[in-house]
Order: C-alpha cells, then sequence, then structure tokens
C-alpha cells in the first residue's frame, strides 16, 4: 500500500480515537509536531493511558507520516498548515500552475470536459507568497495547493498522475 493511503487511513483512526475521547479531532491533528516535538506530552499519558497512549501513537504515526508526504513532493509548510485532501479517484486537469489557474476534477472521465457544473468540480490556485510553488509533482502523484473558495477552505488536494488528462481539443 501506498504512503500516502497509509498517511490517510492513519488519519481516519486518530479521527475516530479522537470522537471517542470526547476532544475536537480537529484540535488533536491539527498540532505541529514541533508543538510538542513531535511526541504526544507525558501529561496525556497520566489522564486515560490506555486510550490516550493509542491515540498518542497515532499521532505520531500520522506526524511521521505526513512528514513522508511532504518529503515525496519536497514541500515545507511556511506560515500556515494547509490540510491535505485525498483526490486520487478523480480524472483531473490542470490549467495552469500559477494565480488565476485551476484544476478540474471528476469521478468520470467524461464529465472532466463535458456535462453540466454537477458532473464534476473545479478549484482554483491557492498562490501565496510564502510558498515558493503551489504544484508539486511527484513520480507518481501530484499535490497541488487549492482554494474551494468555500468557507475559507485551503486545501493540498492529491491527485493520481495515472489519472491525468490533457485538455480536449
Amino acid at each position: 500500500m501506498g504512503i500516502i493511503a497509509i498517511a490517510l487511513g492513519i488519519r481516519a483512526n486518530a479521527v475516530g480515537v479522537a470522537r471517542n475521547l470526547g476532544k475536537s479531532h480537529n484540535a488533536l491533528l491539527t498540532r505541529s509536531p514541533g508543538s510538542f516535538g513531535g511526541r504526544c506530552p507525558a501529561s496525556w499519558l497520566n489522564r486515560e493511558p490506555q486510550i490516550t497512549g493509542a491515540l498518542c501513537k497515532l499521532l505520531d504515526q500520522y506526524f511521521d507520516l505526513q512528514k513522508q508526504i511532504f518529503d515525496y513532493f519536497g514541500y515545507v509548510e511556511d506560515w500556515r498548515e494547509i490540510p491535505i485532501d485525498d483526490a486520487r479517484e478523480y480524472f483531473w486537469h490542470l490549467t495552469g500552475e500559477g494565480h488565476g489557474d485551476g484544476v478540474k476534477f471528476a469521478r468520470e472521465e467524461k464529465n472532466l470536459f463535458e456535462g453540466t457544473m454537477d458532473d464534476g468540480y473545479s478549484n482554483e490556485i491557492y498562490t501565496q507568497r510564502f510558498l515558493p510553488k503551489w504544484v508539486y509533482r511527484g513520480k507518481d502523484y501530484t499535490m497541488i495547493c487549492v482554494d474551494t473558495h468555500t468557507d475559507g477552505n485551503k486545501f493540498l488536494q492529491i491527485f493520481d498522475n495515472a489519472k491525468e488528462r490533457p485538455e480536449s481539443v
């Protein structure tokens, strides 16, 4: 199983454990590794050793895998933490890699360039000065910083390179 699939699976497990603890999973998962040295603080282990110990292990694995994903793409967080969005299931087309460009994506290839607005999606490239680039291409996957223009959501959207399509002529 690929590193990206493993990391996304571990994040889902950590969310489940956090919910069982009655804590906000976003608060637990958005802690940067540096905020507690990449490992859970000892004070957590004194509360509910079995559950919080399992959560700490999952969080450690999550942050370790997140680092491996960022290393794969050559991405370095700066100024702002942007969450990862798994878009590997979609066919996709990048209109460019700069300001004003975007990424189109759809579950079915036929809907990528045809059909109604309900058949596919699009996001604008999130271009901020603190990042040296906004599209990170790897051998098998591409990570794109996107702005959904919905509720202030920005993501590092990961696509499968095998599903990238050029614009039809």
